[in-house]
């Protein structure tokens, strides 16, 4: 087969935001959208409205995974993950609003909250004030981080906990106080050619702790 022929055959990636840029890999697609279209947050025409009862139950469900996550230990603070199974329904009709970013070629929905108001935002998307924060005896606590006050001092402690970096890269890098949500698929296929997939939520956030 001569090079023109295989030239023509390559698979392309067309932009379906600005219909402009076509990419001849999806790695090379998805890096135009990040940095083209970081703002595109558009939900896809389509999806299911799920029921409010099955709403609530799912909100249920995810402070119920994050409060898992909120141990008292203390070599237990820094990142942490949560991850599960969801369909985009479920995803849309609890993040919707809130949606930061969508990626067409991932098929991926990003969501940042973060600052002063961040805490309360999400309280009222799960409809639980304490969703953020698991007490335990004598008034100790651990909780997520969403704002950081006093910004310096507070990353120079949780570097500490975490033991992972030197102060000299906390500068560099300085720790995140935010919450990364996101909803992608994962596929698998076997040697017979059978193959799944399924939606999955994933949600990232760092949690510090009160012991008074």
């Amino acid at each position: 087969m001569g090079f023109e022929m295989k030239k023509h055959l390559k698979k392309n990636y067309l932009c379906s935001i600005c219909k402009v840029k076509c990419y001849l890999t999806i790695r090379g697609l998805t890096r135009h959208e990040n940095a083209t279209h970081k703002n595109y947050n558009i939900i896809q025409p389509g999806i299911s409205q799920l029921p409010a009862d099955h709403i609530a139950e799912f909100k249920r469900m995810l402070v119920h995974a994050i409060q898992k996550r909120l141990p008292l230990h203390f070599s237990r603070s820094g990142k942490q993950l949560v991850k599960f199974p969801c369909t985009e329904s479920q995803f849309v009709g609890v993040f919707g609003r809130y949606i930061t970013q969508f990626s067409p070629a991932k098929s991926s929905y990003y969501c940042i909250f973060k600052g002063e108001n961040a805490d309360n935002i999400l309280s009222e998307i799960v409809e639980d004030q304490q969703w953020g924060t698991r007490f335990y005896d004598s008034g100790q606590c651990a909780y997520v981080i969403l704002y950081i006050e006093n910004l310096n001092q507070q990353q120079l402690s949780l570097q500490q906990k975490e033991n992972s970096q030197t102060e000299s890269s906390l500068k560099k890098q300085p720790i995140q106080s935010e919450m990364h949500i996101q909803w992608y698929t994962e596929s698998l296929s076997d040697t017979k050619g059978h193959s799944t997939s399924s939606g999955y939520i994933s949600i990232i956030f760092r949690i510090d702790h009160d012991y008074e």
